[in-house]
């Protein structure tokens, strides 16, 4: 459902609002599913390029530092089980807390069709379905969860003429997804699907929990030393 968008995906655009260079209120407050959050900033309302600098490296998936970095993983953790509409509802409550600070960020941008295309004619990427609007499959019904998977299925098998039969779940934590989702996935056609577990895959591994390993920003170099140890297990 990204696919040729202009706007960002939304955990990036969050981190664009608060962990870029840029002014906040020094109290803000959202209400989701009836239960209202409030968090004061105090000084770190004020988020200086010096501060950007200083705090770049973190990761979200690390413990919280400063302020700024609490709301973020605060606001990532009330978004993400919402559903696609409620989220968009509740971002642009988000974005309006912004005084100033940069716009859209070009790089961050979903591919487009062509770009699809162009990958898939590689040769070394397979294009698989990951869901329509990237839910939380363990927080949506079994009907929403039928849909967001064909649909995507359907969709990127027009892109690219040809069956999709590779999926991913969205997150993909164990918690994220459960055996009835497993189910819908194998019933929508696909052959294999894969978690977020970090491990490598072993004739054991079940097709439609399959682990994977990250491959994060580095050199050319590194990725291929990776690849040797990997191959290597």
């Amino acid at each position: 459902g990204f696919i040729g968008q202009k706007r960002e995906f939304w955990w990036d655009e969050l981190d664009r609002l608060l962990l870029q260079p840029g002014t906040l209120p020094e109290r803000v407050r959202l209400r989701v599913d009836g239960e209202t959050y409030e968090w004061e900033l105090g000084e770190a309302a004020e988020y200086t390029w010096e501060d950007f600098q200083n705090h770049r490296g973190w990761k979200a998936w690390t413990e919280s530092q400063t302020p700024r970095q609490q709301l973020y993983t605060a606001l990532y953790d009330l978004l993400r089980p919402l559903g696609a509409a409620e989220r968009r509802r509740k971002f642009a409550e988000v974005r309006a807390w912004r005084v100033d600070g940069s716009g859209r960020r070009a790089r961050h941008r979903p591919l487009s069709v062509e770009e699809i295309g162009r990958l898939q004619e590689g040769g070394l990427v397979e294009v698989g379905a990951h869901t329509v609007n990237h839910p939380l499959l363990s927080e949506v019904t079994p009907a929403v969860q039928r849909r967001e998977s064909r649909q995507s299925k359907a969709r990127l098998e027009e892109i690219l003429g040809h069956g999709v039969n590779s999926f991913a779940y969205p997150y993909g934590k164990s918690a994220d997804y459960g055996p009835e989702t497993v189910e819908l996935v194998r019933r929508a056609g696909f052959a294999c699907a894969c978690s977020t577990v970090v491990d490598v895959v072993r004739r054991s591994s079940d097709p439609f929990q399959l682990p994977r390993i990250w491959v994060r920003n580095c050199s050319g170099e590194r990725l291929a030393a990776q690849l040797d140890k990997w191959f290597d297990l």
